[in-house]
């Protein structure tokens, strides 16, 4: 049940946070700068945090309580999850998306090796297997790009996640791939307390970590003068609410799930991004995902869900007993045994009862008085 639980958690996260690519691009559409979208889109994940922890706990005081009783655990998932937010929001503006997808996707691969070593988790041959595939998906994607490469030709327009028209610094590269590296310690980390400290919650953990990285790009955005309102469209606002539950939801889901399942199969599932991240596109501005995309969603797909079914046949689960007719034949021997000694019981006493009544010896003294006493 518990396994069920973090793969429904994660599935829930990761679906959230799917439409991503695609309000991104609906928010510089709609008048947002890279650093407007920034601001508001971490202010609305903040908000929708706090409100899904107060939920979870059942209560603002329940939710301070649980982040006083472990706080310097608490704040050392922030730092891992604040690093992983900023790394990732830089990757979506400034690296090429099929790139930046590539890297990111080394996140199962860093969760396996830190289970494996630090937690000492086992790493079965589907997991491995799927972790394979999981690279070849991600391969398939970047295919384009690759080929684009090696030929000489313009390099393909990406999928709308790139905001930014900006020749493309090798240096930014860097953010993606330490994107997965930081994500995979997170996840390891949140398994790891939990494990050790079952009393510690991280319910609190997404809403410190969006407040985090909503200072971090507001001060400098701020302190230069720029408006967080100018020539923002209504629309703006309603892609800033849907993204900030989404992520929201996402990021409760990396502090969640990770105590049910291995932090390797949470990276597993949040790959799926990629799979349905260009769905929301195409469904919003009408991208047609081209084949290397489709190839890569049906590769994957097909990965985790034959790693899920693996995964279900290998649990052992409780033996059921042959049938057979003995014990059935054993219980009517001895309800007909009760049975039988109770009515013998009864007739015993009713032949007493009989006899005592017609007997003239019943109704004398069984200890008669001695005379002159």
């Amino acid at each position: 049940m518990s396994r069920t639980t973090g793969i429904g958690i994660a599935l829930v996260g990761v679906i959230a946070a799917s439409p991503d690519a695609a309000l991104l691009r609906l928010m510089a559409m709609s008048g947002g700068t890279d650093s407007v979208i920034m601001v508001w889109r971490s202010m609305a994940t903040l908000l929708c945090s706090l409100t899904i922890g107060i939920i979870n706990e059942g209560g603002i005081q329940p939710l301070l309580a649980g982040l006083l009783r472990h706080p310097s655990l608490i704040i050392t998932s922030v730092v891992f999850s604040s690093t992983s937010s900023l790394c990732f929001a830089i990757s979506l503006i400034k690296v090429d998306a099929a790139k930046a997808l590539l890297l990111i996707s080394l996140n199962p691969l860093w969760s396996s090796l830190l289970g494996k070593v630090i937690l000492g988790d086992e790493l079965p041959m589907r997991t491995v297997l799927c972790n394979v595939a999981a690279l070849v998906s991600m391969v398939l994607v970047f295919m384009p790009t690759l080929l684009a490469m090696l030929s000489g030709a313009p390099m393909p327009a990406g999928d709308g996640r790139r905001l930014t028209a900006d020749g493309e610094s090798p240096l930014y590269v860097l953010f993606p791939l330490a994107t997965g590296m930081v994500m995979a310690c997170s996840l390891t980390y949140v398994r790891s307390i939990s494990l050790r400290v079952p009393s510690v919650s991280f319910k609190a953990a997404p809403t410190l970590t969006s407040l985090v990285t909503s200072i971090l790009p507001a001060v400098p955005t701020l302190t230069s003068g720029t408006s967080l309102t100018l020539g923002l469209q209504p629309l703006f606002f309603i892609a800033v609410v849907l993204n900030g539950v989404g992520l929201g939801a996402y990021n409760a889901a990396c502090v969640l799930a990770p105590r049910y399942i291995t932090g390797a199969e949470v990276a597993l599932i949040l790959l799926l991004e990629t799979v349905f991240g260009p769905i929301f596109v195409f469904a919003l501005f009408g991208d047609v995902p081209n084949v290397w995309t489709l190839a890569s969603g049906g590769v994957l797909l097909t990965a985790l869900g034959a790693h899920e079914i693996a995964g279900a046949r290998s649990q052992p689960g409780t033996p059921r007993p042959e049938p057979t007719n003995e014990p059935v034949r054993h219980s009517f021997l001895i309800e007909e045994g009760v049975h039988y000694a109770n009515s013998s019981r009864a007739s015993r006493a009713s032949r007493r009862d009989s006899r005592a009544h017609f007997s003239p010896a019943f109704h004398e003294p069984l200890h008669p008085a001695k005379e002159g006493a």
